[in-house]
């Protein structure tokens, strides 16, 4: 993803729950609208990463972001 990209952080699939694909805030939208959570690391592997260089997993988002953009074109 663009976001391990631009970390270099582990993707971790099988932390991927039901409850998180179902998440309830998801079922008040209308059909058709994005929506996402944004997690960007796990606070006790990614700690310093995330504590100390925000900007990396901010540069991850907007390459996430710019991502999905270029796929609506």
């Amino acid at each position: 993803s663009a976001y391990q990209q631009a970390t270099q952080l582990s993707y971790h699939a099988n932390t991927i729950t039901p409850h998180m694909i179902n998440y309830h805030a998801f079922r008040t939208l209308p059909q058709g609208v994005p929506a996402i959570i944004i997690e960007t690391g796990f606070m006790n592997l990614d700690r310093d990463l995330l504590t100390t260089n925000g900007d990396i997993p901010a540069a991850g988002v907007l390459n996430g972001i710019q991502c999905y953009l270029e796929r609506l074109q």
